[in-house]
């Protein structure tokens, strides 16, 4: 895989710079120094910068790999793909944003990479549990109602004292283990919920899920329902993607 891997990448930054020779290299234009930078980088770093192999062996199959990557870039300023080339952070990550997933999900399953852990009734702002479970419930009933996919990037577990005494009266306050998170609380660009999972600790069987959207409180909130549990942990992680 490792040699398969080299002569790929090899090739791959050949082609680049083959398309990068065809251009009029003209120091007024953006696109031009946009370009540059992307095959500067990847030459400097060619040993050190690892791809996945099915995403790269997706890139050198585009007819033209570096107009590929340019105008799926145009969404992203070019003077910060410039800053992050200079600054050698160009990861996977970065890559994925730049190009769109679509070249690599067409070889890798696409729940995998989005990293679903399941799919909850989100309630926003209820006062008590028994808010949420009715609001729950209500939404379960309409045919028309869409539970949103989540990714649980972090557990807190909450003996049943202070559990209770969360879900009981305190939703809307501020909690410092929702406030240390509330960054990583978002919705990504796949609209999929990256949430904490709040478990009591005594009872294994309950739990709630919290999309802060970057707020100290449990801004939006979900019961979590058994069979999203049990799918979480019959899923085998991915080892070879790292997002």
């Amino acid at each position: 895989m490792e040699i398969e891997y080299m002569d790929l990448n090899t090739r791959f930054i050949e082609k680049l710079k083959n398309e990068l020779s065809k251009l009029e290299a003209s120091p007024l234009s953006a696109e031009f120094e946009m370009k540059e930078a992307i095959v500067d980088y990847l030459q400097k770093n060619a040993e050190t910068q690892i791809m996945h192999i099915d995403f790269l062996s997706a890139l050198f199959d585009q007819d033209n790999s570096l107009d590929y990557i340019y105008q799926n870039a145009k969404d992203i300023p070019i003077s910060r793909l410039i800053g992050i080339s200079s600054k050698g952070t160009f990861t996977l990550a970065e890559i994925l944003e730049l190009v769109g997933d679509d070249a690599y999900c067409e070889k890798v399953d696409i729940q995998r990479i989005q990293k679903i852990d399941g799919h909850a009734y989100f309630i926003r702002k209820p006062n008590s549990y028994n808010e949420l479970e009715s609001y729950t419930k209500m939404y379960e009933s309409r045919n028309s109602a869409k539970a949103s996919p989540y990714h649980v990037f972090k557990t807190i577990e909450l003996d049943s004292v202070k559990y209770d005494d969360f879900l009981m009266g305190r939703l809307g306050y501020t909690h410092k283990f929702i406030a240390d998170y509330a960054q990583e609380c978002f919705e990504n660009k796949y609209g999929i919920l990256r949430c904490l999972r709040v478990k009591n600790a005594d009872k294994s069987n309950q739990s709630v899920l919290i999309q802060s959207d970057g707020y100290d409180y449990a801004r939006y909130i979900a019961i979590e329902k058994e069979s999203s549990r049990n799918l979480s942990k019959r899923r085998k992680p991915n080892s070879n993607i790292d997002r």
